[in-house]
C-alpha cells in the first residue's frame, strides 16, 4: 500500500489541488506523457501533456500479490511520435507511472511511483494527422508466473554479461563424477 507524504496529505484536503499522472515508456526512444493538459517539466524531462493521455484504466493493488494489468490510451499528434509508435516493437519494454499533486504554487513534494510494469500488446488506430494507441501494461508480478528460460551455462552468461567467466567450467563440472565423501577423508 502506498502512502502520501504529510505535504501531500495537507494538499489533498485543500480545494485547489490537481492530480497529474506521469507516464514513461522505455521504448527505443524514451517517450514521456502526462495528464496535465499542457506540457510539464519534471525530473529533468519535458512530459507531453497536450491532450496526449486519453485514458488510464484503474491500476489495481492486491494484498495477495496477484499479477494485474491495465491499459493506457494515448493520442499522438506529432508525426515523429506516430511513426515511432507504428514502427516500435513494444512488447517487453518498460512502463512507469508516477502520481504528482499540484496546487497554485506548483508541484507538491516529489511524485511517487504508482506502478512499474512491462508493455504487452499495442493497438493503433491512425489517420493522416494523428494516431491513438491503446497499450496493455502488465505489472512486474506477471514476470514471476512465467517460466525462466535462462540456464547456468557459459553461453547464457556470456549473452547476459559479455566477458564474465563465472560459468566457464559449468559443463565440465556437470559431467564430473564426484565421490562423497572422498577416499582421502575416509582413510
Amino acid at each position: 500500500m502506498r502512502s502520501l507524504s504529510s505535504g501531500q496529505v495537507t494538499a489533498v484536503q485543500a480545494a485547489d489541488v490537481t492530480m497529474v499522472l506521469f507516464v514513461e515508456f522505455g521504448w527505443s526512444t524514451t517517450t514521456r506523457f502526462c495528464t496535465a493538459g499542457h506540457s510539464l517539466t519534471w525530473n529533468g524531462h519535458t512530459w507531453d501533456g497536450l491532450g496526449s493521455i486519453v485514458n488510464i484504466d484503474p491500476i489495481e493493488e492486491t494484498d495477495t500479490m496477484d499479477a494485474t494489468g491495465y491499459k493506457i490510451s494515448v493520442t499522438l499528434t506529432s508525426s515523429s511520435l506516430v511513426s515511432l509508435a507504428l514502427s516500435e516493437d513494444v512488447q517487453g519494454d518498460t512502463c512507469k507511472v508516477w502520481m504528482g499533486l499540484f496546487n497554485s504554487s506548483g508541484l507538491i513534494d516529489t511524485p511517487f511511483v504508482v506502478d512499474q510494469g512491462v508493455c504487452d500488446q499495442i493497438e493503433i488506430n491512425h489517420d493522416k494527422s494523428s494516431a491513438t494507441f491503446s497499450l496493455s501494461i502488465e505489472s512486474e508480478m506477471a514476470d514471476f508466473s512465467r517460466p525462466n528460460v535462462i540456464r547456468y551455462t557459459d553461453v547464457d552468461q556470456q549473452a547476459r554479461y559479455p566477458g564474465d567467466l563465472f560459468c566457464q567450467f559449468t559443463a565440465q563440472m556437470a559431467e564430473k563424477a564426484v565421490a562423497w565423501p572422498s577416499r582421502e577423508s575416509q582413510a
